[in-house]
């Protein structure tokens, strides 16, 4: 058999991959250094914690989002070639079962929901914007139009 470029670069591929992605549980968070530790979900093994690891956000540029981690909430774990010194904590799987399920199941709404209640919710089928605060929804800007 002659190996190509091709067959080695896939084979290679494959052989990088064991352990670059991992199912996981935040299980410490640190405001401070924007860093978190997680518990690795390994099937038939010992559960591994991970050491402080940075986390993904939507956007860190022009647009900085700070919604960090909470404890118990599911990510994964992305570390080039299995290595965990590396490795980026992916936060945002929901649960099935736990303490962090989907908000919602309508696939036309768009839905940003906080624990104490309060959420944006965009409704693509009716064309709607719902806004909703449990104590105050506060305003400030030089000019304001509403039509």
């Amino acid at each position: 058999m002659t190996a190509t470029t091709d067959t080695l670069t896939l084979e290679a591929a494959d052989w990088g991959r064991g352990g670059t992605v991992r199912l996981g549980t935040v299980t410490q968070f640190d405001a401070q250094r924007c860093r978190v530790r997680v518990r690795l979900s390994e099937q038939g093994q010992q559960q591994a914690v991970t050491d402080w690891l940075p986390w993904a956000t939507w956007s860190a540029g022009h647009l900085r989002v700070w919604n960090p981690p909470a404890i118990g909430e599911q990510c994964m774990v992305l570390s080039p070639s299995g290595d965990l010194a590396q490795a980026v904590a992916v936060p945002a799987v929901f649960q099935q079962q736990g303490a962090f399920p989907a908000p919602a199941s309508n696939p036309h709404w768009t839905l940003l929901q906080w624990q104490d209640g309060g959420y944006i919710r965009y409704e693509r089928d009716t064309g709607s914007l719902h806004l909703h605060a449990p104590n105050l929804i506060k305003i400030t800007s030089a000019r304001v139009e509403i039509n």
